[in-house]
């Protein structure tokens, strides 16, 4: 979720009328910046120089409203963007399969949009500790072969979200220490994540889970 806080109900306007940054947007509610969007980003393209920065966005999940949003924040912190968006639920496919778009489209940062729901296979409730950490090594690894795979073609730096836990724990309280638990496994699999941006400075980690 977004860090965002309102700041009242002429917040935007106040913005507008003053000289805009991020800071003063970004504690704006998600829905303000979203329904203002081309007035921010009108007032912000004509007042400044801005970087050039081209962005991909791989998305598990809908991103149009996460590209909205990246487009203001990033007009405030003075770059001027361009994305190229996956089809839905496409991210692999693009990273891996038919990169050729991708390559094309030489972006400087790649970012990983997913969602727990894009977890392929999580353990059932009898799972052992062997299958667990089978099923953990895994999804590591399809995560892993896409990094690689975009290092490779277009050699940009990488956003990855990790995941937020599940809503409900199928397990309860022991959902988050049982092998069976999507709550342990969803643990798991953001401590690999963390490791793997630890070994690779191209990788960067955006918390979702904190």
């Amino acid at each position: 979720e977004s860090p965002v806080t309102s700041i009242g109900p002429a917040s935007a306007d106040a913005i507008m009328n003053a000289n805009m940054s991020k800071t003063a947007i970004s504690r704006l509610p998600v829905e303000e910046i979203l329904q203002k969007r081309k007035r921010f980003c009108r007032e912000l393209t004509s007042t400044r120089d801005l970087q050039p920065v081209r962005v991909a966005v791989l998305g598990g999940t809908t991103t149009n409203e996460v590209v909205d949003l990246l487009e203001v924040l990033l007009l405030a912190d003075g770059f001027k963007p361009t994305f190229y968006q996956s089809e839905y639920n496409k991210y692999y496919e693009d990273a891996v399969h038919e990169p050729e778009k991708l390559r094309e489209f030489q972006p400087d940062i790649a970012y990983i949009h997913t969602h727990w729901l894009n977890i392929q296979q999580f353990p059932t409730k009898g799972c052992t500790e062997t299958d667990f950490q089978i099923l953990v090594r895994n999804e590591t690894t399809r995560f892993q072969t896409i990094w690689d795979s975009l290092h490779e073609t277009v050699g940009c730096q990488v956003i990855q979200n990790n995941f937020e836990h599940p809503a409900l724990g199928v397990l309860g309280n022991l959902d988050a220490v049982a092998y069976g638990g999507q709550t342990r496994f969803v643990y798991e699999l953001n401590l690999e994540f963390a490791k793997a941006a630890n070994r690779n400075r191209k990788l960067l980690l955006q918390d979702l889970n904190t």
